[in-house]
């Protein structure tokens, strides 16, 4: 159930600061339910097809990350850029933020991995042992060809970003591969995910917070990588039956069983997202997007009512500017803060 919460929930990263409330969990619903639960019954359960075909996920990399990866991308797709996209340029508006939600998130994937071995045994320690060393690595190599591609100085940002791309890369193979291939899937997966963002940015796909390039694709090349390195030494511990390997233990059929698990994921997907997002679309109510005001005034206030900056006041083109500045000294006394003022 918290594997099916969180993967709506990276999904809407790719339209986030467009969408409506109410519309949204209706969405959440039917997609969890008409996409995400017939996936998780492939993969997962003992009568599944896919588990069946043995393809190898262990902890969700076509179940959770391809899936949602992909839901983001053909949501911002249907759902159409910000009303400013292309004429500004977006950065984090409290990187510290970024920090704390990267620290808590490297910290609870242990229990995403690890915790998939559902007991406490050498398994779980393998699995998160892999996974941490995957996401440092990624973290420094996405930070490295963020500096040296894009000239630019070392970003924290980018390390951050690393991170989450590793730990989406090895989620399929932590229970499957030794902990050192961590180091394979930090390398590869985060250069793959990189030029996959500038090959969207170039589409002009205004995926907001990059899921299709990070989740979609750095899942399906965790897939792929567990393929070539899963090794019976690792698939059969604390096992009692027989269990699939990858490439280094002669199994040349795997990567082509990971390849057809990740088609049918994603087309499965593509097709459902397309018709639940066209047909919400259609309903009196139920559209997805958010109209242009209240993109501009902010979702906070048109949709959940609450500011999230009380201290940043947005004055729109209609109201009197004048008036509000001779209000500003006013106001900073009795607040004691600074008031920031944007126009749009």
């Amino acid at each position: 159930m918290m594997f099916a919460a969180i993967t709506p929930g990276l999904a809407i990263g790719g339209v986030c600061g467009r969408l409506r409330l109410f519309p949204l969990m209706v969405f959440v619903f039917v997609w969890t339910t008409v996409v995400y639960d017939p996936i998780a019954y492939w993969s997962w359960s003992f009568n599944g097809w896919l588990r069946a075909l043995n393809v190898m996920d262990y902890a969700g990399g076509s179940v959770v990350h391809i899936s949602s990866g992909v839901t983001g991308f053909v949501l911002a797709i249907m759902l159409g850029q910000r009303n400013d996209y292309g004429t500004k340029e977006y950065k984090p508006h409290n990187p510290v933020f970024v920090y704390i939600g990267t620290v808590l998130m490297w910290f609870g994937w242990n229990g995403f991995n690890g915790g998939s071995a559902f007991a406490s045994n050498e398994r779980s320690v393998s699995a998160a042992f892999a996974t941490n060393i995957a996401a440092a690595m990624s973290g420094i190599t996405f930070m490295l060809v963020d500096k040296f591609v894009n000239i630019k100085r070392f970003s924290a940002i980018a390390f951050c970003n690393g991170i989450v791309i590793g730990l989406v890369a090895i989620t399929p193979g932590s229970g499957f591969v030794q902990p050192a291939f961590g180091i394979v899937f930090g390398i590869v997966t985060p250069i793959v995910c990189f030029y996959g963002m500038r090959l969207v940015h170039w589409l002009r796909v205004d995926d907001t917070m990059e899921v299709g390039a990070s989740h979609g694709v750095g899942g399906a090349f965790g897939m792929i990588l567990t393929g070539i390195l899963a090794q019976y030494s690792v698939t059969t511990m604390n096992v009692d039956s027989g269990a699939p390997a990858g490439w280094l233990d002669g199994q040349w059929i795997q990567v082509p069983i990971q390849l057809a698990g990740i088609a049918a994921v994603f087309a499965w997907t593509v097709v459902w997202t397309v018709l639940i997002v066209g047909a919400m679309n259609s309903i009196p109510g139920l559209q997805l997007k958010c109209d242009m005001e209240a993109e501009r005034v902010g979702l906070d206030v048109t949709e959940v009512g609450e500011v999230s900056y009380p201290y940043v006041r947005v004055i729109t083109d209609s109201e009197d500017m004048g008036a509000f500045e001779r209000s500003l000294p006013v106001v900073s006394q009795k607040s004691g803060a600074t008031l920031l003022v944007q126009r749009v």
